[in-house]
């Protein structure tokens, strides 16, 4: 291969030289021999059986772009301070490390880095404040791109363990061994997976046909495992791991219905205040208590909207969620129930407000 083509290189170069007249003085050819060394490149055929470094290669080709932004700052500032720093130790320093500002660039990448090799250190009060503020800027520009590259690793192990556990599955669900998924097995999979909970609303078991129709890209009356996990990524709820999701999706729905409702109340306290007129036979509008009813229901739409501007994430928002929905369940007869165990006097006082606004609309 180009490896070991590389390799015999040196050989053919120093016979040439032989043959040309070069005699045996093989002096100076050390540099030649030395791309003998390209063999070495034979160890990276391990990644291709290696999962680890796969995934590592996918970390940073996905971080090629922080990557270039932490090439780019910290080659400005190393030009940078390494300039600052040669206006300080240029002529104080004897050891010749800051006689030019590129001789400087050397204690600059070392300093920025934090490994201080202690062949370049700053004499001056000027040149210990600089390689002070060197260092300090050195971990805000490493640390950030570094992070990313961190999370993209995560991710890539994440994806590799998701693909792991969908071919267990896979290999689960074919009871017999021959590598195909038929009808009777993705029945069942999609079966023990409505049990778990883990199963999309609008996928059931009876839709194994369908599934079957639609994946089967080749009509053969089976799937074959990519087929399978193609089918995995279709019908299974990618929140349902994510007990904090669930709650978080059931409370944003809870705070939408409880918007519509007080807008609903709203609107119909602004129609008759504003309209002036009332059904016949009906008694006149008490002005000063509707208008006390929607000054009551302006912080009541204010708390859903905050718990639904912060989709109920977080302790903080999980906790003004549940205080809303509390509120609007205390709306019935009985005060004291509803999701929030064990309610605080203000939680309690703002459910009998609640069930007094209830009660003025109905009145109204």
């Amino acid at each position: 291969n180009l490896i070991d083509f590389l390799g015999c290189i040196p050989y053919w170069i120093q016979l040439g030289i032989q043959e040309a007249g070069g005699g045996g003085d093989d002096q100076g050819l050390g540099f030649v021999r030395a791309i003998r060394l390209v063999r070495i490149f034979r160890v990276f055929r391990m990644g291709k059986y290696s999962v680890g470094i796969q995934m590592f290669g996918g970390a940073i080709g996905k971080s090629l772009q922080p990557l270039s932004i932490l090439l780019l700052m910290l080659t400005l500032a190393v030009v940078i301070t390494s300039a600052i720093m040669f206006m300080f130790e240029g002529g104080v320093d004897s050891s010749g490390c800051y006689e030019t500002i590129p001789r400087t660039f050397w204690w600059a990448f070392v300093t920025m880095t934090t490994v201080g090799y202690g062949d370049c250190y700053p004499a001056s009060l000027g040149g210990k404040i600089m390689t002070t503020i060197t260092m300090l800027l050195g971990v805000l520009i490493l640390a950030l791109p570094i992070t990313v590259v961190g999370s993209n690793f995560q991710k890539m192990v994440e994806m590799y363990e998701e693909e792991l556990q969908s071919l267990k599955e896979a290999a689960a669900m074919d009871a017999d061994g021959d590598g195909q998924i038929d009808e009777m097995e993705l029945r069942e999979y999609l079966a023990i997976k409505r049990k778990e909970g883990t199963l999309r609303r609008d996928v059931g078991s009876t839709n194994a046909l369908a599934l079957l129709a639609k994946f089967d890209e080749e009509n053969k009356g089976w799937l074959s495992v990519p087929e399978f996990q193609k089918v995995q990524a279709a019908v299974i709820d990618p929140h349902a791991k994510d007990p904090m999701g669930k709650m978080k999706r059931l409370l944003s729905r809870r705070m939408d219905e409880q918007q519509r409702q007080l807008d609903r109340i709203e609107q119909t306290l602004t129609q008759l205040i504003n309209s002036g007129g009332v059904p016949s036979g009906a008694p006149e509008p008490d002005r000063p208590a509707v208008t006390e009813v929607l000054a009551t229901i302006s912080p009541l739409k204010r708390l859903a909207h905050a718990a639904t501007d912060g989709n109920a994430t977080g302790f903080g928002n999980h906790r003004i969620a549940t205080r809303s929905a509390g509120i609007w369940s205390n709306t019935s007869d009985d005060v004291m129930t509803g999701p929030v165990t064990g309610p605080s006097r203000r939680d309690a006082a703002q459910a009998v407000e609640m069930r007094s606004v209830t009660m003025s609309v109905d009145t109204v």
